[in-house]
């Protein structure tokens, strides 16, 4: 048998016997990757729970967050059911906190959400209810602190923050997960019921006239799974499909008598909506009159179009002109004493060129004989020409001497 022949057949031995281990030790399943939502679902936190109610024959009217405020507080009506999201705030006015109250009086039934913290709620305000911030829960010892929570040990620590939920009108105690953020606070003692666990005040109920209301800390266990920006689907530990949380919202409601007459209205805000939006919506009558002043006044400041002017012809160029011009420079810019230096020195120059006889001889000499060609007195020729001037008036009475002077040399 060839070499080449033996080769080969250990070669297809070797493949056999490999191929036998990989099917013994490896199993081809099946495997589910969460994609995350999409379209409505992505959107909408609450589709799930407009869902369920839907199957649990009530009627449902949402006012989208981007609706204007007249259209969300607009004509509740009277003896019907409203949830009232967070991120309100921006609306909530104290006119319009009033009307909301009025409607309660008169018999409504309103399940509010407190606003996060730190935005301000009139709202619970004018209800003498308070937010306080949670505190915070120790964490179990761990080997390494900084490594991410396995699943079980995540499970662990939200099964610390399970609730119990006892309301009139249910036999069962019921289980809610609250997500601890913040808790509530009752400092006047005028809840009929309450819910509250270790953290803090989760929920409480209040009697206002003919009506009633339901204050919550957060409804984010009415949300879906995977909703809130939340990228992995087991990071959002609330949802309407856990413990009772649908059981719960269905005895919120029930607590209306007339919860089945009337659509539950859903109202949530929104805190991201833009500036131009948010102006569009709750002020646009004002910018109308704003831009209809601006387009008057740009009708009335902007210059009519016409035929062109002629250019002006330039101006004359007189040599008096621009010796009168570099005289007011030099008046402006320097001291007096510093030009008149510079009008002796010129004529301290024009002496020696047209007598230079006279320019050598002594000061007093000099003097004497330049005040016999003009007339005038030995000491007025001395002030001219020895003697700084100190002011205009000095400046103007030696400047007549020295004109005179050079019209003599």
């Amino acid at each position: 048998m060839r070499f080449s022949t033996i080769i080969g057949c250990l070669l297809i031995a070797a493949l056999g016997l490999g191929t036998i281990w990989w099917f013994k030790n490896f199993e081809h399943v099946p495997e589910h990757v969460y994609k995350g939502l999409k379209g409505e679902a992505a959107e909408d936190p609450y589709l799930a729970m407009k869902r369920f109610l839907g199957r649990m024959n009530v009627q449902v009217e949402e006012r989208k967050p981007s609706a204007t405020a007249g259209t969300k507080f607009g004509a509740w009506q009277a003896g019907g059911t409203v949830m009232l999201g967070d991120r309100r705030h921006v609306v909530m006015t104290q006119e319009r906190v009033a009307q909301v109250l009025a409607w309660v009086e008169h018999g409504g039934h309103l399940i509010v959400e407190a606003e996060y913290p730190g935005r301000p709620d009139p709202l619970l305000t004018a209800l003498d209810i308070e937010r306080r911030p949670q505190p915070r829960i120790p964490r179990p010892p761990r080997a390494d602190p900084k490594a991410p929570f396995t699943p079980a040990e995540r499970q662990t620590l939200w099964n610390e923050r399970l609730t119990d939920v006892s309301i009139p009108g249910n036999p069962r105690v019921l289980q809610v997960q609250f997500s601890p953020y913040q808790s509530l606070a009752d400092p006047k003692n005028r809840a009929q019921w309450r819910v509250e666990n270790a953290l803090g005040l989760r929920m409480l109920h209040l009697a206002r006239g003919k009506g009633q209301i339901t204050v919550v800390s957060n409804f984010d266990w009415l949300t879906y799974n995977g909703t809130m920006r939340i990228k992995e689907e087991r990071a959002q530990p609330t949802n309407i499909g856990k413990l009772d949380h649908a059981e719960v919202l269905m005895t919120l409601l029930r607590l209306n008598p007339d919860y089945a007459k009337h659509p539950v209205r859903l109202i949530w805000g929104n805190d991201q909506v833009s500036l131009a939006q948010m102006l569009f919506n709750e002020a646009w009558m004002a910018i109308a009159a704003f831009a209809a002043l601006l387009v008057l006044w740009l009708a009335r400041v902007i210059p009519r179009f016409g035929p062109l002017t002629p250019e002006p012809p330039p101006a004359e160029q007189r040599l008096a002109a621009h010796l009168e011009a570099s005289g007011r420079f030099f008046w402006k810019y320097l001291n007096p004493h510093a030009v008149y230096a510079k009008l002796r020195g010129a004529f301290d120059k024009r002496l020696a060129e047209r007598r230079p006889g006279l320019s050598s001889r002594r000061p007093g000499e000099r003097n004497r004989e330049l005040a016999r060609l003009i007339g005038v007195r030995e000491e007025a020729v001395a002030r001219a020409l020895d003697t700084p001037v100190q002011n205009a008036t000095e400046f103007v009475r030696n400047v007549r001497v020295l004109q005179r002077l050079l019209e003599k040399l």
